[in-house]
């Protein structure tokens, strides 16, 4: 009788580590924030696309700004529209409403 009252609370014990330890990992997956996945590179042709006047159009990520934030140092991409003649030569450069943050511990 008293191995099964050991056994028993060894295995609730067994159980609530599991159950703690699974909620920790999908907690910690949630909010791996500091470490980005998909990270723009700096001029990334995201699209490319020609307009009605034959020009080239791409969106392109350009680093704007840094800022460190809760002992975090935050990247801060805006996303631009690039217009290229049939050379090359870029006419215009537009930015858009888009931006990307990038969070990395210190």
């Amino acid at each position: 009788m008293e191995t099964q009252k050991k056994l028993l609370v060894l295995l609730n014990v067994i159980l609530i580590i599991m159950a703690v330890s699974y909620l920790e990992t999908k907690t910690n997956l949630a909010t791996s924030e500091n470490v980005p996945l998909n990270v723009p590179v700096d001029g990334q042709v995201k699209t490319l696309v020609n307009d009605v006047g034959g020009n080239i159009y791409t969106l392109e990520n350009k680093l704007v700004g840094q800022k460190k934030e809760d002992g975090y140092l935050v990247e801060i991409y805006r996303e631009y529209e690039i217009y290229k003649d049939n050379n090359g030569k870029i006419i215009k450069s537009i930015p858009t409403s888009h931006f990307e943050y990038l969070r990395y511990a210190e």
